[in-house]
């Protein structure tokens, strides 16, 4: 099984970089952004040049968004692989967040392309007493994501894209988390727009909040903060089939003046 890794976090990030280290070395390729894309969705550049640098045996970074990686991978640098890994992500990727997430875009690109994709994400929720017990977390991560990826892929019949969360917190304990699959939820954040001025006394206004509590429910966002591993497999289809079914029975009729 041969693999592309992308993220949105970095070519250096602590997620990726696990990930690399629990697969086969000569099955991996790696195309990541030069420099963090979080929340840059399923943008891409074309406005702008491209840079494209090697660090390592098939391992590239790029300077573009985790789109563009994924699409520069698989167009340029390996369209033989089998599977397009993004993630692991420094943050969870649950419910709506899938619409803002870069991590997720990059996966999804990849599904489009006909691969069978996955993204991962790391729920932090947990508190770290130094760089290594965060270090620990996402090796541990790595390690379950590779044994998720490798028995979804056997189960697919086909190009599918899955969304998966852990929760840092039971990461850091002894035994194994629990495993289920669910619906994406509604994951809501405080909303707010920070106003301030920079050195020189220009205003300057910093947007968005921390995430609210989950209520309960049977989605991905309330069981990944229970402490479960939550999978949740992704579709390409935003249509709403119970207003596209009402819609049969209407009739549209334009004037030809205003």
């Amino acid at each position: 099984m041969k693999l592309l890794l992308v993220n949105d976090d970095g070519y250096a990030a602590i997620g990726i970089q696990a990930l690399a280290k629990v697969f086969k070395k000569g099955d991996i390729f790696m195309v990541a952004p030069s420099h963090e894309q979080s929340a840059k969705g399923h943008s891409f550049t074309l406005h702008d040049p491209l840079y494209l640098k090697s660090f390592d045996n098939n391992w590239y970074h790029l300077s573009g968004t985790p789109a563009d990686c994924t699409y520069f991978g698989l167009n340029y640098i390996c369209p033989e692989v089998d599977v397009v890994v993004s993630g692991i992500n420094m943050g969870a990727n649950l419910g709506t967040d899938i619409y803002y997430s870069g991590t997720v875009a990059a996966a999804r690109e990849g599904f489009f392309k006909g691969k069978f994709s996955v993204a991962v994400s790391v729920l932090e929720d947990a508190q770290y007493s130094n760089p290594g017990e965060r270090a620990a977390v996402y090796e541990k991560a790595a390690q379950f994501s590779r044994q998720i990826i490798v028995a979804l892929f056997e189960r697919s019949e086909g190009p599918a894209l899955w969304n998966v969360n852990f929760p840092a917190s039971a990461l850091m304990k002894p035994e194994p988390p629990a495993v289920v699959v669910k619906p994406l939820g509604h994951r809501e954040y405080k909303s707010g727009i920070h106003e301030n001025k920079d050195p020189r006394g220009r205003t300057y206004y910093w947007i968005g909040g921390p995430p609210l509590p989950m209520p309960k429910s049977d989605t991905d966002a309330y069981w990944c903060e229970q402490g479960a591993v939550v999978l949740t497999p992704l579709q390409m289809d935003c249509t709403d089939q119970t207003i596209l079914k009402q819609c049969d029975d209407w009739n549209f009729s334009l004037s030809p003046t205003l």
